[in-house]
């Protein structure tokens, strides 16, 4: 298997994979949604509430709130009974008139605190006040959304033969993201700008699949950065490939 960096932004990564297959890049995919873990609010003890929004309410908003998390104090992979080997306290006490943002949490940890501070939480009016403590711990998406540490998508690499247009310009016209462009009277193909749309086949262009070449897209909320959750998920599929290895050999044993 082969990786290419096609951009790479702390948040943000976009990466040509080839001499692989559905499955395999499928399966990294479903263990960045699943397994990779970040930190969330999971437990709130709301001391004083004087808003106009119910504390289940408040309770959902804080829980949803990325926070910055720091993968090297966390178990990989991680497991219910290891959730509790690192928590974090954040705590709020707010009075109106004012609106509370995700700013207004104090963290115990410094390392673990909201992604943005712009996050609005609730608008309290003159004479209200909101006084909690929250805790946050690690988890995975498999358990709650709150965990996922963004999204992850692949295409497929298509490849088009546009030796059977007839008219050319308009072949190349027809295709919306530019992956066809004239250069005198050939027309050259761009392989990782393609969706397989297949407009250019009203012009007489042959779309096909390459399944062994991928696109893959990692997106993250900020919590850690895209190379971190890629990481992470190979580490998490290699220990599986391990322990499976370890059952079959087990199982032969018998």
């Amino acid at each position: 298997m082969k990786v290419t960096t096609l951009e790479d932004k702390p948040n943000y990564l976009k990466l040509l994979i080839e001499d692989a297959d559905p499955a395999t890049v499928n399966a990294l995919r479903r263990t960045i949604l699943g397994e990779v873990p970040t930190m969330a609010i999971d437990e709130i003890y709301i001391y004083e509430n004087s808003s106009s929004i119910w504390d289940e309410y408040i309770a959902h908003r804080l829980a949803m709130v990325p926070l910055k998390t720091d993968l090297k104090m966390i178990p990989i992979p991680m497991t219910k009974d290891k959730q509790d080997s690192y928590t974090v306290t954040l705590n709020l006490d707010v009075e109106g008139p004012k609106t509370v943002y995700s700013s207004d949490l104090q963290s115990s940890d410094p390392k673990v605190r909201p992604v943005s501070g712009k996050i609005p939480i609730v608008d309290l009016l003159e004479g209200q006040r909101l006084r909690l403590e929250a805790k946050a711990i690690p988890g995975i998406g498999e358990w709650h959304a709150k965990w996922q540490p963004g999204l992850a998508s692949y295409q497929m690499v298509f490849n088009v033969d546009a030796s059977g247009c007839e008219n050319k310009k308009e072949c190349v016209e027809s295709c919306p993201r530019k992956a066809l462009k004239l250069e005198g009277d050939k027309i050259v193909f761009d392989p990782l700008k393609c969706n397989g749309c297949g407009e250019c086949r009203k012009s007489g262009a042959i779309v096909s699949e390459d399944r062994s070449k991928f696109i893959f897209f990692i997106e993250t909320n900020g919590q850690v950065t895209a190379k971190e959750v890629l990481n992470a998920a190979i580490k998490i599929l290699i220990s599986k490939a391990k322990q499976m290895g370890n059952d079959i050999n087990e199982y032969t044993k018998k």
